[in-house]
């Protein structure tokens, strides 16, 4: 059960930190859109 539950952290974790990465990336992104008007 131990090793379920380190799994379910680790797993957890990759998927915070690619949604927190994506979401940084596109704040840039709409920045970037706003300012040059590209």
């Amino acid at each position: 059960m131990e090793d379920f539950w380190y799994e379910f952290v680790e797993v957890t974790q990759t998927i915070t930190d690619g949604l927190l990465f994506g979401s940084t990336y596109a704040l840039i992104g709409v920045g970037f859109t706003l300012i040059f008007g590209a």
